[in-house]
């Protein structure tokens, strides 16, 4: 999801032009009933879990292939599973849910120093970021943003961070990164 604001100067540094507010995640509760958002749900997750297999096919490392392939497993996992549907059937959206579920997740394991425990938490962001993007409808391509953009986002992550125009970003400001990398290139268009 993405929105574009604008702004008029007011002093130095201030209200420096469009802003993209990229990813934002709170999904408000929807008023549809919830066996329409598991309906949603389930076709989000069909349609996730094609996206991922296509990107697999393409891959020529076993690691990264093993790794979208992954993606599928944990996201097909009961509890998981489980509880977002939990949540659709106490009132929240698709995408509420599986913000508030991935998130929950992400935030009890960020506590481990493990790099699997780290890569499976990367996974978890980007399962995340895809299906909150299917769910809304919407693709964010923040490789075409107005000149003089301030990208705005909960986190930049690696893909984010490779996919920006350079050009047309004149500051990011981000909560986190998904890693050091995504940091870097962020800290080079300064």
């Amino acid at each position: 999801m993405m929105t574009i604001l604008s702004a008029q100067p007011s002093s130095p540094g201030i209200g420096i032009g469009s802003a993209c507010i990229f990813y934002s995640l709170s999904a408000p509760l929807s008023p549809k009933t919830p066996s329409q958002e598991i309906a949603r749900l389930k076709s989000a997750l069909k349609l996730f879990e094609a996206q991922i297999r296509e990107q697999a096919e393409k891959q020529d490392d076993n690691e990264d292939i093993q790794s979208l392939l992954n993606q599928i497993a944990l996201l097909n996992g009961e509890d998981i599973r489980e509880q977002i549907i939990r949540n659709i059937n106490e009132g929240a959206s698709a995408s509420h849910a599986v913000s508030k579920v991935l998130t929950s997740y992400m935030n009890n394991l960020s506590e481990s120093p493990s790099a699997s425990i780290k890569k499976r938490i990367d996974s978890l962001k980007n399962i995340l970021g895809k299906l909150t993007s299917i769910l809304g409808g919407e693709s964010v391509d923040i490789s075409s943003l107005p000149a003089n953009t301030v990208l705005i986002a909960d986190e930049l992550t690696l893909e984010n961070a490779i996919r920006m125009d350079k050009d047309n970003i004149c500051a990011i400001a981000a909560k986190t990164t998904g890693n050091s990398l995504a940091e870097h290139i962020a800290k080079s268009y300064s």
